[in-house]
């Protein structure tokens, strides 16, 4: 059975396709492995340059890397006037249904999560890629328990952005964006830990911290907000680092969120140390085998930048995705036997 739409396409004779997820994804299965895959279509004529531009970043980040909790792109197959990528099937679903079911989570499920969400950034951010549109939507489960593996996904918004660089472009979802994106500001990798903090909170409590009817509303309360919104009745539960944490990372002033080392030292296991550096140094796939011969050309070359080490040592700011500070501070979170 082959989906309205996509009978007479290039991926016709190598994909059956069961079922449509959304406008533009299809769940599908490779004929002669059997293998589950999501298809997504991408209309290249629709595309302005900047767009073609997230394109060019998103197929070569993701053709470059591969790592547990970044999707991973399997294929891309070119026909005319569209390129379809093929992505790996994850069963589990995406986080916001996850929460819609279970609710706030308990701290040790929101610590696991968290702990994977910092890996997969951790290679992003070394990478110099900010994905722009971080939220529970585009995080995808390989099973719908908590003992899933957590993927960052949809990358369509991303771009690179070096150290020092700014953009301005306004894109992403409302109730995850920072205030510096909805005001027109230029803005840079801290723009993603806002929204990174605005997950922590729904893991958290079962709701984002803000909500308006407009992108006016939204800023207005989140200016006028003199603390978050937690859930009074689970208020006390929480660990008071878990806040410390949600608080620094929603903090409305992108250059003020540090955090002392000191703290960071305590709370961080000693074992990590040597795992942040081996992890920080994942050798890039090159962008050749599985891919279809036609779509080569839409890619520009990748390489590997060097690792470069951004922040003051006294100081970890929690919206500056340095490679130091991501990762670590989901592992600086306190364990549950923890006091």
């Amino acid at each position: 059975m082959m989906a309205e739409g996509l009978t007479n396409t290039a991926i016709a004779g190598d994909f059956e396709v069961r079922e449509r997820l959304a406008s533009v994804l299809w769940r599908a299965v490779h004929r002669k492995s059997g293998r589950e895959v999501v298809v997504k279509q991408v209309n290249l004529s629709g595309l302005s340059r900047k767009l073609r531009d997230c394109l060019d970043c998103e197929l070569n980040f993701l053709a470059s890397v591969r790592h547990p909790n970044i999707i991973r792109l399997l294929d891309v197959i070119q026909d005319d006037g569209c390129i379809f990528l093929i992505f790996e099937f994850c069963p589990g679903g995406n986080l916001a249904t996850f929460i819609q079911h279970t609710g706030h989570l308990n701290e040790d499920t929101v610590r696991k999560f968290m702990r994977q969400l910092g890996a997969g950034m951790e290679v992003m951010h070394v990478h110099h890629i900010i994905h722009r549109d971080l939220k529970p939507e585009n995080i995808l489960l390989s099973a719908p328990s908590c003992d899933a593996v957590l993927k960052i996904a949809d990358f369509g918004f991303a771009r690179v952005v070096h150290p020092g660089q700014h953009i301005d472009m306004v894109c992403g979802t409302s109730s995850y964006m920072a205030p510096e994106v909805m005001q027109f500001q230029k803005y840079d990798d801290k723009a993603d830990m806002w929204s990174l903090g605005a997950i922590l909170f729904e893991l958290l409590n079962g709701y984002p911290p803000y909500c308006g009817r407009n992108n006016v509303q939204l800023l207005q309360n989140i200016r006028k907000s003199s603390s978050l919104p937690f859930s009074q009745s689970i208020l006390s539960s929480f660990h008071a680092d878990s806040l410390d944490l949600c608080t620094r990372l929603l903090c409305q002033d992108p250059g003020c969120c540090c955090i002392a080392c000191d703290w960071f030292r305590r709370r961080l296991p000693h074992q990590f140390h040597l795992q942040m550096l081996l992890s920080t140094g994942i050798k890039p796939c090159s962008y050749t085998g599985g891919v279809n011969a036609k779509a080569t050309s839409i890619v520009v070359a990748w390489k590997a930048p060097a690792l470069s080490m951004h922040g003051k040592p006294d100081s970890i700011n929690l919206r500056k995705g340095c490679a130091t500070s991501i990762q670590g501070i989901f592992f600086a979170l306190p364990d549950g036997d923890e006091s």
